[in-house]
Protein backbone atom coordinates (compact mmCIF):
# COMPACT_ATOMS: atom_id res chain seq x y z
CA UNK A 1 0.00 0.00 0.00
CA UNK A 2 1.46 3.27 -0.85
CA UNK A 3 1.15 6.46 1.27
CA UNK A 4 -1.78 7.95 -1.32
CA UNK A 5 -3.78 4.54 -0.73
CA UNK A 6 -3.18 4.65 3.24
CA UNK A 7 -3.94 8.44 3.62
CA UNK A 8 -7.18 7.43 1.83
CA UNK A 9 -8.01 4.20 3.75
CA UNK A 10 -7.00 6.59 7.26
CA UNK A 11 -9.66 9.08 6.46
CA UNK A 12 -12.54 6.76 5.57
CA UNK A 13 -11.76 4.92 8.76
CA UNK A 14 -11.73 8.20 10.61
CA UNK A 15 -14.78 8.86 9.45
CA UNK A 16 -16.79 5.48 10.26
CA UNK A 17 -15.10 5.84 13.99
CA UNK A 18 -16.26 9.46 13.95
CA UNK A 19 -19.61 7.99 12.90
CA UNK A 20 -19.63 5.34 15.61
CA UNK A 21 -18.77 7.75 18.58
CA UNK A 22 -21.94 10.08 17.44
CA UNK A 23 -24.20 7.09 18.70
CA UNK A 24 -26.75 7.84 21.16
CA UNK A 25 -26.15 5.62 23.53
CA UNK A 26 -29.21 5.52 25.21
CA UNK A 27 -30.90 4.68 22.46
CA UNK A 28 -28.80 1.36 22.74
CA UNK A 29 -29.57 -2.10 24.72
CA UNK A 30 -26.20 -3.54 25.99
CA UNK A 31 -25.54 -5.97 23.18
CA UNK A 32 -25.80 -3.28 20.74
CA UNK A 33 -23.21 -1.03 23.16
CA UNK A 34 -20.69 -3.98 23.31
CA UNK A 35 -21.04 -3.96 19.88
CA UNK A 36 -20.50 -0.39 19.10
CA UNK A 37 -17.76 -0.77 21.46
CA UNK A 38 -15.44 -3.43 19.79
CA UNK A 39 -15.92 -2.03 16.35
CA UNK A 40 -14.57 1.58 17.94
CA UNK A 41 -11.59 -0.50 19.05
CA UNK A 42 -10.99 -2.21 15.55
CA UNK A 43 -11.43 1.08 14.09
CA UNK A 44 -9.30 2.92 16.36
CA UNK A 45 -6.57 0.04 15.97
CA UNK A 46 -6.76 0.31 12.35
CA UNK A 47 -6.35 4.33 12.49
CA UNK A 48 -2.95 3.12 14.77
CA UNK A 49 -1.31 0.78 12.14
CA UNK A 50 -2.09 3.27 9.53
CA UNK A 51 -0.53 5.99 11.16
CA UNK A 52 2.65 3.74 12.42
CA UNK A 53 2.86 2.97 8.65
CA UNK A 54 2.95 6.24 7.20
CA UNK A 55 5.49 7.92 9.76
CA UNK A 56 7.52 4.87 9.23
CA UNK A 57 7.74 6.24 5.42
Amino acid sequence: MNTSEARKHLQEYQAELNKYQSLDRLLMNYKDMIHIDKKIIYLKRCIANIREQINAH
